[in-house]
C-alpha cells in the first residue's frame, strides 16, 4: 500500500532548539490532529522530528520534500502548511 502522505520535519538539534524550535511542536500537533513521531495522522500530513538539518546559524529549521525552510516563525509554519494542504488536494 502507497503511503501518500506528507511529511513536516521539525530540527531538533540543539541549537534550533535554542531558537525555540520546539515551540511548533503543540500548535502543529494540534492543526494536524497527531502527534509528533507518529504514523497516524488524519490530515495526510506526518509530523517527524529531525536532530540536524545542518543549517543550525539559520534556525529553527523544517523540511519538507527536502526543501529545508529556516528562520521559521509562525508566519512560514503558515505557508508552509497551506502548499502542503494543497498538494494534498491536487491529488
Amino acid at each position: 500500500m502507497e503511503d501518500n502522505n506528507q511529511i513536516l520535519f521539525i530540527c531538533l538539534g540543539p541549537r534550533c532548539r535554542k531558537n525555540n524550535s520546539e515551540s511548533f511542536i503543540k500548535p502543529l500537533e494540534k492543526i494536524l490532529n497527531t502527534k509528533i513521531d507518529s504514523d497516524i495522522c488524519e490530515e495526510k500530513i506526518k509530523l517527524k522530528s529531525s536532530l540536524c538539518m545542518g543549517q543550525c546559524k539559520d534556525g529553527p529549521n523544517i523540511k519538507v520534500n527536502e526543501k529545508i525552510y529556516n528562520r521559521v516563525n509562525k508566519d512560514v509554519l503558515k505557508k508552509v502548511l497551506s502548499i502542503m494542504k494543497s498538494k494534498i488536494l491536487a491529488k
